[in-house]
């Protein structure tokens, strides 16, 4: 029988669908997709507070740490004024940030509110601590001592004294504030080494009656600025229990106090005000040659006197007096009280990111005090000169206090005082029988059950 060619073409088919059969049953199954997704890492939300005009340097550094760091950092402002509300609000919400960058003087309040956590050794160990400067260091504990205390004189040679009485760490400093003497070199002539000796400049460099006058020294009588004296003349406000002293052991080095800044408001040269837009303006204006200042503000004074701008440590009332004792204020970095923490060993990378050397020679570029002890200040420009200076005023400084009953209503109490006395409606002993009370009975009530 002969096959015509549909036969063939009929045969031809069927023989390769057997084929394909047969291999289909010997192959092997396909092995299952492999994911080529990879869950992406959290970041980590950092809330500061930082002006605008500051916000670049920040997010500069935190730039260069993203580029090197298993989980980056998203920055975001927050208004100073609102910030512990609006920290309150987002733990209550459950969208809290991670990290936060404060003042230090703000962390009792937050602490006492359990808005933040204290900062373990797990976090920071013992040894990196060393590295600190010990009053930038004891100015992010929160402790029931008292700055403004009449022990303030006795911790003076013990730069481990504030870190002696039960604390606990709830900030990381990372860059640290004081106040210093600043001055125009060729004009003074010389390093003021006493207020009694800035008095003496000031008459010679003034010509009040010029249009607009000049002043040798301009100096704002803020209780800030002023307290650092306070101590120095043997005032003080509590004793080392916590008991108000002030009208009592207190009273003559804080009547000596208020006497000599009322006398200071009339020195001829010297033009001293509570009034800081006063005083402003004539620095502004190139009006003054003297002030007391914070070290943030010295961008301020290199922009109007530059290679000519000095700075020292607050110089004694008198050439043998007691040095005064400013405070000292930091920048930390503090961590929110999480249900879920940010992990202790991210914490610790970002922490020794930013002691690292390069970064703390950037935060001093910027007009930022470093924080490391051990981080040279060698050269012969009036930055790294101040820099110099502001570190040496640590070691006689006082750490500003954490504590909401200080900084809520003894400053208030001491503000109300030093400007009654300034303003000439209350004579001095009686300024201080009145703040007396009103700490006494304010402290009372917090006191109560």
């Amino acid at each position: 029988m002969r096959w015509s060619y549909p036969h063939w073409r009929i045969l031809l088919v069927g023989l390769l669908v057997w084929a394909s059969l047969l291999a289909a049953c010997a192959a092997p199954p396909a092995p299952a997709p492999v994911p080529t997704s990879i869950s992406p890492v959290r970041p980590l939300v950092l809330w500061h507070a930082w002006p605008a005009s500051e916000q670049r340097t920040l997010a500069m550094l935190i730039e260069q740490y993203n580029q090197t760091s298993a989980m980056p950092i998203v920055l975001q402002a927050v208004p100073a004024a609102t910030f512990a509300t609006k920290l309150q609000d987002a733990l209550l919400v459950g969208n809290a940030p991670d990290l936060i960058l404060v003042q230090s003087h703000t962390l009792g309040a937050l602490a006492d509110t359990n808005l933040i956590q204290p900062i373990t050794t797990a976090h920071w160990s013992p040894a990196e601590r060393e590295d600190i400067l010990p009053t930038v260091l004891a100015s992010a504990l929160v402790t029931d001592a008292l700055a403004i205390s009449a022990t303030a004189t006795e911790q003076l040679t013990d730069t481990a004294a504030p870190l002696n009485d039960p604390a606990q760490l709830y900030g990381v400093p990372i860059s640290f504030d004081t106040l210093g003497l600043y001055y125009h070199r060729a004009q003074t002539g010389t390093t003021p080494l006493s207020m009694a000796q800035v008095i003496t400049i000031a008459a010679t460099l003034a010509q009040t009656d010029s249009e607009p006058p000049t002043w040798g020294m301009a100096y704002t009588l803020s209780l800030d600025k002023t307290l650092p004296y306070l101590s120095a003349t043997g005032g003080a406000v509590f004793d080392a229990d916590g008991t108000v002293v002030l009208a009592e052991r207190g009273r003559p080095g804080t009547e000596f106090w208020l006497e000599w800044l009322l006398a200071l408001s009339r020195q001829p040269g010297v033009l001293a005000t509570s009034d800081s837009i006063v005083i402003d303006s004539s620095l502004r204006s190139q009006s003054a040659w003297m002030t007391i200042d914070w070290a943030h503000t010295l961008p301020r004074y290199q922009s109007l006197w530059g290679e000519q701008l000095e700075v020292a440590v607050l110089p004694p009332i008198e050439p043998e007096g007691p040095p005064p004792r400013p405070f000292v204020q930091s920048m930390v970095l503090a961590l929110p009280e999480q249900a879920q923490p940010v992990p202790a060993d991210q914490v610790a990378a970002l922490i020794a990111y930013l002691h690292s050397p390069a970064v703390q020679t950037t935060l001093l570029e910027q007009g930022y005090q470093p924080v490391r002890a051990s981080l040279p200040l060698i050269g012969d420009t009036n930055q790294l000169r101040a820099a110099r200076s502001f570190r040496a005023q640590t070691a006689t400084a006082l750490p500003m206090p954490t504590s909401r009953f200080e900084n809520e209503i003894v400053r208030g109490e001491l503000q109300r005082m030093l400007a009654a006395v300034l303003r000439g409606v209350i004579a001095p002993s009686d300024a201080i029988t009145r703040a007396d009370q009103m700490i006494r009975e304010q402290q009372g009530m917090l006191m109560q059950p």
